[in-house]
């Protein structure tokens, strides 16, 4: 079994800004330790870190860890999408197993995947056989939808069901992304977010 989402972090080194104080029950480091005793303590094999800064060190950061143990199956990075993509996966590639990108959308404005200066950043990702983890929010799955019929050799997965507001029902992108071969989403924060 594998944990397919898993945030380390080091507050104050690494480009870390989160989790802040306003999150005082994970407002600590959170390292490979802690990761390696939790997988433990649920018999899980192994998990696939993902970034949780929008930087390139925390993305380095992660890939080292990954260097120290088998109980790593990958990591999940960022990189700025309007800089020299290819060459900077390509890079992050050598020095471990990454296996997608996440920027982080949810911020941006609703059509941010139909930005022209974005689409040589997604063609990087696909050639380079790396995912697209979309952080977004449901305001976004439109624009997302579109990418995924631009670009049907990106898989891309819709990270935490589009973080919809509990009790809301599923957005009525929803059933039109799942269409495609391209896409998937992963939901697993729901049921934490509704606790």
């Amino acid at each position: 079994m594998i944990d397919a989402h898993v945030h380390l972090w080091q507050l104050g080194r690494n480009d870390c800004t989160w989790p802040g104080a306003d999150l005082p029950a994970i407002h600590r480091d959170y390292g490979l330790d802690d990761l390696l005793a939790q997988l433990d303590a649920n018999k899980v094999d192994a998990a696939i870190l993902v970034q949780s800064q929008e930087s390139d060190a925390d993305t380095h950061w992660l890939l080292s860890l990954a260097a120290e143990t088998d109980r790593i199956a990958g990591v999940v990075g960022w990189v700025d999408l309007t800089g020299d993509v290819a060459a900077r996966v390509a890079a992050m590639q050598v020095a471990g197993p990454l296996v997608g990108i996440r920027p982080m959308m949810q911020g941006r404005a609703p059509d941010c995947f139909d930005d022209p200066e974005l689409a040589p950043g997604f063609a990087a990702l696909a050639r380079h056989g790396l995912v697209l983890d979309a952080l977004v929010r449901p305001q976004h799955l439109a624009s997302l939808a579109r990418l995924a019929r631009r670009q049907p050799d990106l898989s891309i997965i819709i990270d935490h069901a589009a973080k919809p507001l509990v009790g809301d029902a599923i957005h009525a992108m929803t059933p039109t992304l799942g269409r495609g071969a391209n896409v998937a989403m992963r939901d697993g924060a729901l049921l934490g977010r509704a606790l």
